[in-house]
């Protein structure tokens, strides 16, 4: 049982789960300058709901890539069959549901926020059934949900006329991080996606090309996380945050540069572990920004 459990979990990626409930709160207290007691209920639901969507999306995503990841990911739960497609299909479905449903019961979420959250959830659909076979339009998707749990956050406790601006200066760096982050995933993925039938944008420019645009594309979050000080209400706090966020996603980037800019598969795999500490300390500058 224990083994199953540790299964399911990895399945589903409950630390991207756990980020995107951090992300929600840090939308939320970002909007508002910090929380209301009226919307700590509210901001608790929308925290609960992008954990549960976030794991069964990312179970989908296992569930629809299962071949692929016979060639790119062996170790995952549903090639070493730790877990059956059903039962990962089941589990997927049910965390998806769950989320889609707790905005109205017991708590009622504002209906723009409800909006948003669904839309992202479409997409993520489509993703995992149909955009990932077109390069990079599946990046654009998933480098868009990751950027939308800030505005989720944020549209819990206010209406997005009075969303601050940092607040969408926020989402962006998220989606530059989270680009970047695909275009190397699909550097690293393009021996099985080709045996699928997949052409990414690594098939497209090469190896080579796309590791640059992902490392301009990282370069550019960076820039705009220092631009966007100003904008802050506590600048120093975030200042400081962010500048430890930008040396661990620099040092992140250095691994681009091996192989005289054609890494190895090791090379980028510590990229992506690297970049993703970065995007979790990016959180944390986010939400210090507001403190």
């Amino acid at each position: 049982m224990r083994g199953k459990v540790a299964a399911a979990l990895r399945l589903t990626r409950i630390e991207h789960g756990l980020m995107v409930s951090l992300a929600v709160l840090t939308g939320a207290i970002v909007a508002r300058g910090g929380l209301r007691s009226g919307d700590l209920a509210a901001v608790a639901v929308g925290m609960l709901v992008g954990l549960l969507v976030e794991m069964g999306v990312f179970g989908l995503n296992d569930y629809f890539n299962v071949e692929e990841d016979r060639v790119n990911a062996p170790d995952r739960p549903l090639v070493r069959g730790d877990i059956s497609k059903p039962e990962a299909l089941a589990l997927s479905l049910a965390a998806v549901a769950l989320g889609l449903a707790l905005p109205w019961y017991p708590v009622q979420l504002p209906a723009e926020s409800t909006a948003l959250l669904y839309s992202v959830v479409a997409l993520d659909l489509a993703y995992n059934a149909l955009l990932k076979r077109y390069g990079p339009l599946g990046n654009v998707a998933v480098a868009l949900s990751t950027a939308a749990p800030f505005a989720y956050g944020a549209l819990i406790v206010a209406p997005w006329r009075e969303v601050p601006l940092r607040l969408w200066a926020f989402s962006l760096i998220a989606f530059l991080a989270a680009l970047s982050r695909e275009i190397v995933k699909d550097v690293i993925d393009m021996p099985g996606d080709l045996a699928a039938g997949i052409r990414t944008l690594p098939h497209m420019l090469g190896p080579r090309a796309s590791c640059k645009a992902a490392a301009c594309i990282m370069a550019c979050a960076m820039l705009v996380s220092v631009a966007v000080t100003p904008l802050t209400e506590n600048w120093a706090a975030y200042l400081a945050a962010v500048s430890l966020t930008n040396l661990v996603l620099g040092h992140s980037l250095s691994a681009l540069r091996e192989g005289g800019g054609t890494p190895s598969r090791s090379s980028l795999e510590r990229f992506r572990r690297e970049s993703l500490a970065g995007m979790a300390l990016g959180i944390v500058a986010f939400l210090s920004s507001s403190l």
